[in-house]
């Protein structure tokens, strides 16, 4: 406990939100870059759930996946 209170009082953020920010980052690339379903993309970014990775996309990005991924999509 005492790295993680000196990991947030020197990044401002704790480790798990961190964590949880990389997830997100990840299925951003995937969800940008390719056309494979939601559910793939909760699996590689390490979700075991996909109702909960949806619910932490959307809290994070403040879109589904779904709208995200029309919006940003490369193709």
């Amino acid at each position: 406990s005492y790295m993680q209170h000196q990991y947030n009082e020197l990044f401002g953020i704790t480790c798990i939100q961190e964590c949880i920010n990389a997830l997100i980052k990840c299925a951003c690339s995937y969800l940008r870059t390719s056309d494979m379903p939601i559910h793939m993309v909760s699996l590689l970014c390490g979700y075991h759930n996909e109702t909960h990775f949806m619910r932490q996309f959307k809290k994070s990005e403040q879109m589904t996946p779904s709208e995200y991924r029309n919006r940003y999509q490369y193709w």
